[in-house]
């Protein structure tokens, strides 16, 4: 009986609920992995994970480093890899104090396609999101204070408790190529599924307009 499945998630915080939701599953199903649909629902499927016992075999627990880009970043950072310079900013005047050590200040003019490659330029974006939504490209402060204006206090994407924004992330821009990298995981073996490679350009007041992607 699987009919359920495509209803709702069980109230993770009832423990006889679990129990029950997860009875009406054939007593022959081996669940080898879970898998959420979109950004929206990972939260809820690593939660979903561990209340069906299936962590750590084959998941590996709550973790909210994939969800929020500046804890992504900073433990990317302490396993000893190269990063962006970011800062969480509460207030707009920490934001306009950290973009001017980055490079930009209130003289900086607004940046056209064709001087982008060498403008001093930061970039804006929510801690929680998903794609490019709502992730700014700023060369400039009066863009800058547009972009956090915009973000904070705005719903956080995904959130099952209607969070607003109370911080917004700024962070030194990475110029180059940028790569993806698919990565899966079962009984702590992990194996890199596929590579991609982003086209991104700025188009018609956009920044990062998906061109194509190449696997």
């Amino acid at each position: 009986q699987t009919e359920h499945l495509s209803s709702r998630m069980p109230d993770l915080s009832n423990g006889d609920e679990v129990v029950a939701w997860a009875s009406l599953l054939p007593s022959s199903l081996d669940i080898c992995g879970l898998y959420c649909e979109s950004d929206s629902g990972l939260e809820d499927a690593e939660n979903l994970g561990v209340a069906l016992g299936l962590y750590p075999r084959c998941h590996d627990g709550v973790n909210a480093a994939r969800r929020d880009k500046f804890a992504m970043n900073d433990v990317v950072s302490k396993a000893g890899l190269d990063v962006v310079k970011q800062k969480s900013c509460q207030t707009l005047e920490e934001a306009e104090e950290f973009a001017k050590e980055l490079g930009l200040n209130d003289d900086t003019s607004e940046a056209t396609n064709g001087d982008i490659i060498s403008a001093p330029l930061v970039v804006v974006k929510p801690h929680r999101g998903v794609a490019s939504d709502d992730v700014h490209l700023c060369s400039s402060m009066i863009s800058l204070r547009d972009a956090f204006t915009k973000i904070h206090s705005s719903p956080v994407f995904g959130s099952s408790t209607a969070a607003k924004h109370q911080s917004v992330l700024v962070q030194e821009f990475a110029r180059g190529t940028e790569y993806a990298i698919d990565v899966v995981c079962r009984d702590g073996e992990r194996k890199v599924a596929a590579l991609w490679k982003y086209d991104k350009r700025s188009v018609n007041d956009a920044p990062f307009v998906y061109f194509a992607t190449q696997l």
